[in-house]
């Protein structure tokens, strides 16, 4: 796999639209898991195992799959290592696809979007690394809103709830995708490790769809439609927008612009889910994200030495 040459920040309006809609094509993926007719894990399966080509190509036209740091006798210890975010990425996304099953598309895209809150919070945990005032009263303020948002979902039943519990899972094993990544970035490039954590996420995706007994065949065309929507459309497309726009866009501009993302998903879901929107459910939403804004801004501004490894916003959802 090859090393990112340095990326010129060029001229910045390309970039921020392709963040703008990366990040809105992100909001269309609980419209396509829903649509897609197989099981949650199995369509995560699908969207992985469709994207991984188109992945692949990308890898080859960027320059191949061996890195420049790696020594030759490597390829058995890399692939080790790049199984690790595989892993994390799996399970966030078979997390979350039974999340949006289960509760609000809204709820979902605002609980996982905690990960990077979560990252700092390793850091200073395991690492020693320091956090202010701001990103305190950020996570408190976070932390309301899903409050409010947990209350409600409780009025109407338990399997909201539980929809609820399994997006702030998802959030967990996505921090820890950030946090390894993060340090492979050191010797991968960025399409080598979309590529690798998508093959091998669909190797466990559907090692766990077989498991938990989901059916991985079998749906109409209308769903197949989905599933593909939910490969091409969100990650290859959407995704592959926001990792064009990070590498040109300061990352406290960036990660502030991703927060449109749970909003997108809010829109989308109330337009073709019929989910309808609330006051209550609107001013808790609203906490969830200035919270987040706010602890995420705080910790991208906090001396280098004690920065955490993060980015608000959702990544590869």
């Amino acid at each position: 796999m090859s090393v990112d040459p340095a990326h010129p920040r060029g001229n910045a309006r390309p970039a921020l639209a392709a963040l703008v809609c990366g990040a809105t094509l992100l909001g269309l993926a609980p419209v396509f898991i829903r649509g897609s007719h197989l099981g949650p894990i199995a369509t995560g399966f699908w969207r992985l195992a469709l994207a991984a080509p188109v992945l692949g190509v990308w890898m080859s036209l960027h320059g191949g799959t061996a890195s420049r740091r790696a020594r030759p006798g490597r390829a058995l210890r890399a692939m080790l290592m790049l199984s690790i975010p595989g892993f994390f990425f799996a399970s966030d996304i078979a997390m979350w696809n039974w999340s949006v099953v289960l509760t609000r598309a809204a709820n979902a895209a605002l609980f996982v979007n905690f990960a990077p809150v979560l990252v700092t919070l390793v850091a200073w945990f395991w690492l020693g690394e320091r956090f202010g005032p701001k990103f305190v009263l950020g996570m408190v303020l976070a932390l309301c809103g899903a409050g409010v948002l947990l209350l409600l979902s409780r009025g109407e039943g338990q399997g909201r709830l539980l929809g609820d519990a399994l997006a702030f899972g998802a959030a967990v094993f996505y921090a820890g995708y950030l946090l390894t990544v993060k340090r492979l970035r050191e010797h991968y490039s960025v399409p080598a490790i979309m590529f690798w954590s998508a093959a091998l996420s669909a190797v466990y995706m559907l090692a766990m769809a077989r498991i938990a007994g989901e059916k991985c065949w079998g749906t109409d065309p209308a769903g197949w439609l989905h599933v593909l929507g939910l490969a091409l459309v969100c990650h290859v497309a959407g995704q592959g927008l926001i990792t064009y726009a990070l590498a040109h866009l300061p990352a406290s501009f960036s990660s502030v612009t991703l927060l449109i993302h749970p909003v997108s998903a809010a829109g989308f879901a109330w337009v073709l889910l019929g989910e309808g929107l609330g006051a209550a459910r609107v001013g808790g939403g609203a906490l969830v994200l200035v919270g987040i804004f706010l602890a995420g801004w705080a910790a991208l501004r906090a001396p280098p030495r004690s920065r955490p490894s993060a980015t608000v916003g959702r990544g590869p959802l």
